[in-house]
């Protein structure tokens, strides 16, 4: 039994705890939490060089999606609450904490919750703002809003209607909840956040993305170095931006349904 530790994008063997762990057993690899041993995707059948080589790929889609996750500048001079980030239903700003948008029934059928997210600047300086959401099932989406959004002090911006979704094959499982977060990156100059870009694990990674454009900044190198194993340094005379980072998560519900009562048997 192998265990692998996924906080770097290189996959190696752990010295200490590791996130997660890579079994082979049953004719299979699986990937699993290190508490329960539960498959977190689809488990990958036989002992190949072509099966290992896919086994160590979705370990590096999941580092890259924990190293998107855990993101942060700790020397930035931006205090960390200048964007605010918070969840708008029905007109009306969701309170922060243990957020969970639960699936309304209507009439014969589950009508999706509807959501926005809003951000808004409450730093004295304009910021250039992405907005990341990254799924339960490792993927990694900055198309919430159409671009980079430049927000002055005290503007804000809001993204289209969006649909909290329990996706019907997992559902069908009897899985009831998906977590997600998002997360927004702040910086003073623009940055191109489509380099996080990547869908979900089981679904092949679109072609050229290992022959990713040429990033135009250190910000845009910082986040291509969590997609390649990239080393370039910044060039002479190279502007370099300060940003930050925030994050919410928040939790889809999709109930299961009530099964009516059993008949009243007679005596």
């Amino acid at each position: 039994m192998r265990e692998v530790d996924v906080r770097e994008v290189d996959v190696h063997e752990a010295a200490g705890q590791p996130q997660l762990r890579l079994l082979a057993q049953n004719g299979e690899y699986i990937i699993a939490r290190p508490q329960d041993g539960r498959a977190l995707v689809g488990e990958i059948a036989g002992y190949t060089p072509a099966t290992a080589q896919q086994a160590i790929d979705r370990l590096e889609h999941i580092a890259r999606w924990t190293q998107t996750a855990e993101l942060r500048n700790p020397t930035s001079r931006i205090p960390s609450d200048a964007i605010d980030i918070s969840l708008v239903m029905g007109g009306r700003e969701l309170p922060p904490g243990n957020l969970r948008l639960i699936y309304q029934a209507r009439g014969a059928g589950w009508e999706q919750p509807v959501f926005r997210v809003r951000l808004r600047n409450r730093w004295s300086e304009v910021l250039y703002c992405a907005l990341v959401s990254l799924s339960e099932s490792y993927a990694v989406s900055t198309g919430l809003f159409p671009a980079l959004v430049r927000l002055a002090p005290g503007q804000e911006a809001m993204t289209r209607a969006l649909y909290g979704r329990v996706p019907d094959a997992l559902w069908q499982q009897g899985i009831t909840e998906r977590r997600d977060i998002l997360k927004v990156i702040a910086s003073t100059t623009e940055f191109d956040p489509s380099l996080l870009n990547q869908p979900s694990l089981d679904a092949p990674r679109p072609l050229g993305t290992r022959s990713l454009p040429q990033p135009a900044g250190s910000l845009d190198r910082h986040l291509q170095r969590l997609q390649l194993r990239d080393t370039e340094e910044g060039g002479a005379g190279e502007r370099f931006p300060d940003w930050v980072t925030g994050q919410i998560a928040y939790s889809v519900v999709r109930p299961l349904p009530v099964a009516p009562p059993a008949p009243v048997q007679s005596g």
